[in-house]
């Protein structure tokens, strides 16, 4: 399943120096624009200064956005330090400067805000630019690639908000932007149904094998 979203992401998506994507839905024809996603994205800068929030989460490259404590259960936080974090609403993204090479990025969901650290950058897209469509282009190798040009190298790769934001992004219109994210969500969730299904195959193996042991 992992190969064929590859696959698709390759054709969805244009390939260097072309500005329309190998397969397009029907009914779309018009050439898709490129811009510095500078003018795409807005920096979220809204912090908890009210308290009014708890709920720390941080971000996995395996699962996206986690309770902090599931993934620090040694974390230790009051409510008194959590007024510089950052509030990020469903449909926002967040992501470690520091961890970026290894996926540490996430697209929020859900119907429920979270609390971020001030460590993270978190940023949401203007109004012509689909979410999800964003999201799954930050899967795609067209980001991978401007993000090694640009991040600054050392142990980890770091990508700031500033070097982001100098990267560029091919689109298409709204409505074809949601078909593609459409597409390619369906097939995250072929992904996730395949990889449960696996892990219990391998449960019932490992329980087989240990009573044929006893």
């Amino acid at each position: 399943m992992r190969q064929l979203k590859k696959a698709l992401q390759r054709h969805l998506f244009p390939a260097p120096g072309q500005l329309t994507p190998g397969f397009r839905f029907a009914n779309f024809a018009d050439n898709w624009q490129q811009q510095d996603i500078a003018n795409l994205i807005i920096r979220n800068t809204t912090k908890n200064k009210q308290s009014t929030l708890n709920n720390v989460e941080s971000i996995s490259n395996q699962s996206g956005f986690v309770k902090q404590t599931s993934q620090f259960p040694n974390a230790s936080l009051s409510p008194t330090n959590l007024s510089n974090y950052y509030i990020v609403n469903p449909g926002y993204f967040a992501y470690n400067p520091s961890r970026i090479n290894v996926g540490s990025i996430a697209y929020k969901t859900g119907s429920h805000a979270c609390l971020v650290s001030p460590l993270y950058v978190s940023f949401y897209t203007i109004p012509g630019i689909n979410d999800q469509y964003f999201w799954e282009w930050l899967q795609t190798d067209a980001f991978i690639n401007q993000r090694r040009r640009l991040s600054n190298r050392g142990i980890r790769d770091t990508l700031s908000f500033e070097q982001l934001a100098e990267m560029k992004l091919k689109f298409g219109s709204y409505q074809e932007q949601k078909m593609i994210a459409d597409l390619l969500t369906i097939v995250d969730q072929q992904i996730t149904i395949t990889n449960q299904k696996i892990a219990k195959l391998e449960g019932l193996k490992k329980a087989l094998l240990q009573k044929m042991i006893l």
